[in-house]
């Protein structure tokens, strides 16, 4: 009697168990998805902004992707699973990025040091580019689950349709 208890309740452990998923698993299956890639994402916004000039890309998978990534984000590289980032070839204001986090629970930070890079691409603007300063204010930092986007543009509205039809 008492050994088929034992064995009734290590079946029901095992059961139990199975049923049971790592954190990390229960994430991913939360994690809201894109359904194209960040640089066709960051493709298609810059399609539908008319207002976006002639932009130069860096993106994670560079040679010195870390790098260009710590001029737009203090957050450590390690934290950023992929990330694209265009930027006005003619030095102008205008700026996308399509960052995805390793873990949506850092999008805060991220969305946090990307507010300090606006900042100080205002600062620098008002000193030295005056009239460029208005398009940063514009600037826009959307949060959708382990993905954050920066749009500086003329039209971020524009942007940020693309970004409600890509990430569900």
């Amino acid at each position: 009697m008492r050994t088929q208890a034992v064995l009734l309740l290590l079946i029901f452990l095992i059961c139990l168990l199975s049923g049971c998923k790592s954190k990390e698993s229960r994430e991913k299956e939360a994690q809201v998805s894109c359904s194209i890639s960040l640089t066709e994402l960051a493709d298609k916004i810059k399609e539908k902004d008319a207002t976006l000039p002639e932009m130069t890309r860096a993106e994670s998978g560079m040679e010195q992707g870390k790098d260009y990534f710590a001029y737009l984000s203090s957050l450590d590289y390690s934290k950023i699973e992929e990330y694209c980032f265009d930027y006005a070839a003619n030095g102008t204001a205008e700026e996308l990025a399509v960052i995805l986090l390793k873990d949506k629970g850092d999008s805060e930070a991220c969305k946090s040091s990307l507010e300090e890079h606006v900042h100080s691409r205002k600062t620098m603007y008002d000193a030295y580019k005056p009239e460029q300063s208005a398009t940063v204010d514009k600037a826009e930092i959307i949060v959708k689950d382990a993905y954050v986007i920066l749009l500086i543009s003329k039209d971020t509205q524009a942007g940020e349709k693309v970004i409600e039809e890509y990430i569900k």
